[in-house]
Order: C-alpha cells, then sequence, then structure tokens
C-alpha cells in the first residue's frame, strides 16, 4: 500500500514537471510555481494554523493580515523552488552569469580557502532557494561541496533529487557517514554543507529564536573545533527582478590549541550562527521556509536555555 502511495505521489509531480518542461523557463517557473503553491497551500489547514501561530510569536508587530501573506508565500516559495530546481542539471557558467550574482566579499574569501586547500564549513538555512546553493557556489567559487542530507521518504523522489543534486560533483553525505566522511572532505580543501535551521531533538541546544526557545543543532561549530576550518554562512536571496543573490558571510574558526572550555566555544560558535540567521529572517519574512515545525522539542524544567547574544555580523 506504502509502494503504491509512492508512485502516484511520484507519478503526479511527475506529471507537474514535465508541463513546466514545455514552458519558457521565466514565465513558466512564475506560472507553475503559483500552481503548486496554491495547490499546496488550500488542503494544509492544519500547518497554516501552526504556521501562523509561530509567526504572531515571532513578528508581534505584525496584523494577521501580513502573517497570512507571509504562509501564502511561503508555498508558493516552495512551488517555484520545485520548477527551479529542474535546471540545475542544465546549469553552465552562461546560466550563472544570467541568474546569480554573488556578494563579493564573502565569495572572495571563499576562493581564496578554495586556493590554500583549506576546508569549509557552509552553514545554510532554509531561505530564498536552499537547493540552489551548491552548483553556483561551485561554478562561482572553485568549491567542491559535501552536502550532508536525509533520504526523502518517497524513494522515486529521492533518486530523482540525489540525481539533480550530485550536478557538477557535489557529494551527498548521509547521517550515518557524517564524522568520517565530513572530517576526510574538510582535510581534502572540500566544503561541508549543513542545514542546521531544523528541530535538533533532545541532541540539541536550547536557544532563544523568533521568541521561543528552539532545539539548534550544533554540527558546524564541533568541526569546526575538530579541524579548525573556517565557517560561512550562506544564503541564496531571491531577488525582484526573478534572479538569485548568494550572501556569504565569513564567522570565523575555532583553533582547539587556544580553547579552554570546548563547549563554551561550540556554544558560542552556535549562537553565532542562530543571531545572523534570525537577523536574515527578520529582513526576508517572506523568503524562510516557515513550514518547519522547528519548535517541535520543548525544554523539559531542567533543559538549559541559553541566552542570546547580539553579534556585530550583520545581513549585507
Amino acid at each position: 500500500m506504502r509502494k503504491l502511495k509512492h508512485i502516484v505521489e511520484w507519478g503526479f509531480v511527475r506529471s507537474l514537471l514535465f508541463v513546466f518542461s514545455l514552458l519558457p523557463y521565466e514565465k513558466g517557473k512564475v506560472w507553475m510555481g503559483n500552481v503548486m503553491g496554491w495547490m499546496g497551500y488550500i488542503p494544509a489547514v492544519k500547518l497554516r494554523r501552526r504556521m501562523m501561530e509561530t509567526l504572531r510569536i515571532a513578528f508581534p508587530e505584525h496584523s494577521e493580515e501580513r502573517n497570512r501573506e507571509i504562509v501564502l508565500k511561503t508555498f508558493k516559495n516552495v512551488g517555484h523552488q520545485s520548477i527551479e530546481f529542474l535546471t540545475l542539471e542544465k546549469m553552465d557558467k552562461a546560466w550563472l552569469d544570467k541568474y546569480f550574482e554573488f556578494e563579493p566579499t564573502g565569495a572572495e574569501a571563499v576562493r581564496k580557502a578554495v586556493r590554500e586547500k583549506r576546508g569549509q564549513l557552509f552553514v545554510l538555512a532554509h531561505m530564498g532557494n536552499w537547493e540552489m546553493l551548491n552548483q553556483p557556489m561551485t561554478l562561482g567559487t572553485g568549491v567542491h561541496i559535501n552536502l550532508i542530507v536525509a533520504p526523502m521518504s518517497n524513494p522515486y523522489g529521492d533518486k530523482f533529487l540525489c540525481r539533480i543534486r550530485k550536478t557538477l560533483g557535489t557529494n551527498l553525505i548521509y547521517p550515518q557517514d557524517v564524522g568520517p566522511d565530513v572530517l576526510k572532505a574538510l582535510a581534502r580543501g572540500e566544503a561541508a554543507a549543513f542545514a542546521s535551521d531544523q528541530n535538533a531533538g533532545r541532541r540539541g541546544l536550547f536557544i532563544p529564536f523568533l521568541g521561543q526557545p528552539a532545539s539548534t543543532h550544533t554540527g558546524a561549530a564541533v568541526f569546526s573545533y575538530l579541524s579548525g576550518a573556517e565557517i560561512f554562512y550562506i544564503t541564496n536571496l531571491r531577488l525582484p527582478n526573478g534572479r538569485f543573490r548568494i550572501e556569504i558571510l565569513p564567522m570565523g574558526r575555532i583553533d582547539k590549541k587556544t580553547v579552554k572550555d570546548k563547549e563554551a566555544c561550540i556554544q558560542e560558535f552556535t549562537l553565532r550562527y542562530v543571531d545572523i540567521l534570525e537577523k536574515y529572517i527578520r529582513k526576508y519574512p517572506d523568503q524562510y521556509f516557515w513550514l518547519h515545525n522547528r519548535f517541535k522539542t520543548k525544554p523539559l524544567p531542567e533543559d538549559k536555555i541559553i541566552p542570546r547574544v547580539n553579534f556585530d555580523l550583520q545581513p549585507y
């Protein structure tokens, strides 16, 4: 029964993708993205209710109308992203120049690390179009990316997704292989990319985020401590003209030779990531992936909630 469900789901998605393939890219992605967005939005009553509750806490200054607008735009963004994802297989330098721009300072910092064969840790969030980061980064900076991923529940969709994600040499690392494979990649002077804005369960640090305690992943900070690799916060923002802007913020590195308190150091770098992510969300709330159940894991009475720190890092 489950196999049949997966076949039907994937057959429906493939049908939509086939229709898009017949349309001109720029007009097609807008039209199909909106259609897929509305198809997700209308039946998702419980999900929309939870999103609205999260937005009320995160943005008490917003009207209900403004929050409903953000919820709808979130679904449309997912629709647009699904369509844009297909272009990764044909992406080349000409495509990159036509549709992407880079914030120059951060991009040059990554290029310098590539030239010097220093490993890098990319901290990503589900914002803008996060699926269109690896290939543009490879074309634009020369970096080889190892992406930490979890398999989809639908095996047909997962196979399709993995094939496109591997375009231009991106390597996929699954949860059971994260430790050794990430350290090997960093030692080769490559990059490991973590999407670190999802619920971390009981293993995470509880840090206030958008007005609520959120269990937060520490992986990038841990691997910086183990390897000395520099951490970069990277996001791919949508621009009004249909292009994208990749912004890269160097966040520093951990030199464990000088660290006296390992846990405090990992905590500080995790706080840096949370701080810059929340600043980006408050600047571009329409571009964040509010569908996540980010606050699923609630702190217990004995859990420590780590106070937030306001760092100097700011969105460009």
